[in-house]
């Protein structure tokens, strides 16, 4: 059976995992704990990937765990081998799997917003945002950007990228087990006021499968704030979802 395969540039190759639904660069959750993992620490080089690596984004915590994910929250529960009599952290596994977990989902960028943002950067005299770049806006080892309802945090959003299948920005996260379609929540991203970044506020209409990003992007105060008014699409989520599992 014949396979139909194109040439692509290499920074086209990442962004197919926008479209599986796999987050491909979590932050290992290993900077925490002792006996084992402290001695991995300690054997661990100061040029080692998770010595060298970054985070970046709007969710900035002192408490480095709580950029930590787990496998149920990616997704990963059906490679645990639940046969076996014994492994080591099945203990742990188990209470997890009892818990109350976060659930991977797929947000899709409002279309109208993110030409909001690449055209602020050409307008002279006037804030521009972050600048987003194309294919893939990751700007560090790992990203983590907050995800808001009501002022709460309720989420991350951590990989994001240009899908050209579905003509639009994307991005995979984790949400809270509560947040239900319908849900409106916010996504912090940064607007640079005098070449000093800021942190402004897009709201997001969150639907469990597919999210699309509406705005109210605060120019300094809420009285700047402008809302763009869209609907949630149908652009494609049964597939995507079904995939991410």
């Amino acid at each position: 059976m014949g396979v139909d395969l194109r040439q692509v540039g290499s920074r086209a190759y990442s962004t197919n995992t926008l479209e599986s639904g796999w987050i491909p660069s979590p932050l290992p959750g290993i900077y925490t704990g002792d006996g084992m993992m402290q001695d991995y620490r300690d054997w661990l080089g100061a040029d080692s990937y998770e010595a060298a690596g970054s985070i970046g984004g709007s969710f900035v915590s002192d408490n480095i765990a709580d950029y930590y994910v787990n496998p149920f929250e990616l997704g990963y529960d059906f490679y645990i081998g639940w046969k076996k009599d014994d492994f080591i952290g099945k203990a742990a596994l188990e209470a997890m799997r009892g818990a109350k977990n976060r659930k991977k989902v797929t947000f899709e960028w409002n279309a109208e917003d993110v030409v909001n943002v690449i055209s602020s950067a050409f307008r002279p005299g006037e804030d521009h945002y972050k600048w987003i770049d194309f294919p893939q806006p990751n700007y560090a080892s790992s990203s983590a950007d907050l995800i808001l309802r009501d002022g709460k945090q309720v989420g991350m959003s951590m990989f994001n990228g240009y899908s050209y299948n579905e003509r639009c920005m994307l991005s995979l996260g984790v949400v809270d087990a509560d947040v239900e379609v319908g849900d409106v929540a916010a996504r912090e991203h940064e607007l640079v006021i005098g070449h000093r970044p800021q942190r402004a506020v897009l709201g997001l209409e969150l639907d469990l499968v597919l999210f699309r990003h509406h705005a109210a992007n605060l120019l300094g105060s809420a009285e700047d704030a402008v809302a763009a008014r869209h609907r949630i699409s149908g652009l494609g989520p049964a597939r995507l979802e079904r995939e991410a599992l």
